[in-house]
């Protein structure tokens, strides 16, 4: 078991799905290039490959800061700011919060299944996207993709220092066939998909590819979760 720290910053203002990349670049800009939690990049051209602390969403249309773990901390080089004024392209907005919410999270394997959905699911690269039109059966696409979910899990462990000592389960409830997302300008495969889990993960967590950018947003079907 984990418990990590999560805070989820709501504004009130509108920033829409498709201007996530420009919220993101703007809150960048405010925040200082040189917090790289931000951003995640070391240089022009290098990466940090990690899961992301700090994610941008877009929740009702409205922009959402997750931050989770050191995330939580960083996230105050933004608000030190004395004019949270961002342009998301050609548009002012006024940055203020709306909701604020600071909360500790139990990552945990359960013995029972958990209930999500999960929203523009990135989980395929190029070269095992290939692979998933190779599979003709249907129940063979839906392991191949529980396996994936599986991998994206112990990555998001793996980024919050969460050691699992016991197996992760998933089970695909509800298949829908791939759809296309923008990402960065290019057009790729998203899942919109409900599936079962015996990990508690906390509602707005991204898991997968593209996460700091708000693709594969995670809700969970509430249920009574009880202690051991």
């Amino acid at each position: 078991m984990k418990t990590v720290r999560i805070l989820k910053v709501i504004f009130d203002c509108k920033v829409i799905p498709a201007e996530l990349p420009a919220f993101r670049a703007a809150v960048i800009e405010k925040a200082g290039r040189e917090h790289r939690l931000f951003h995640n990049h070391l240089g022009k051209e290098e990466y940090v490959y990690g899961y992301p602390l700090i994610q941008y969403k877009s929740v009702g249309r409205k922009p959402m800061i997750f931050c989770i773990e050191q995330g939580v901390e960083e996230v105050h080089h933004l608000f030190k700011n004395k004019s949270w004024e961002l342009m998301i392209g050609d548009r002012p907005i006024e940055m203020k919060v709306e909701n604020l919410k600071l909360e500790s999270i139990k990552l945990n394997i359960w013995d029972k299944m958990i209930p999500y959905q999960i929203r523009n699911w990135v989980a395929l690269n190029q070269e095992n996207y290939k692979e998933f039109l190779i599979i003709t059966s249907l129940v063979e696409k839906i392991k191949f993709l529980e396996a994936k979910f599986i991998g994206n899990i112990i990555s998001l462990a793996k980024g919050v220092e969460w050691q699992v000592e016991r197996e992760i389960k998933c089970t695909i409830t509800h298949y829908n066939k791939p759809v296309p997302v923008m990402v960065k300008g290019q057009k790729i495969m998203g899942f919109n998909l409900e599936l079962e889990t015996n990990i508690y993960l906390p509602n707005h967590i991204g898991i997968g590819k593209n996460v700091s950018l708000g693709y594969g947003m995670i809700f969970r079907k509430e249920i009574e979760i009880k202690e051991k």
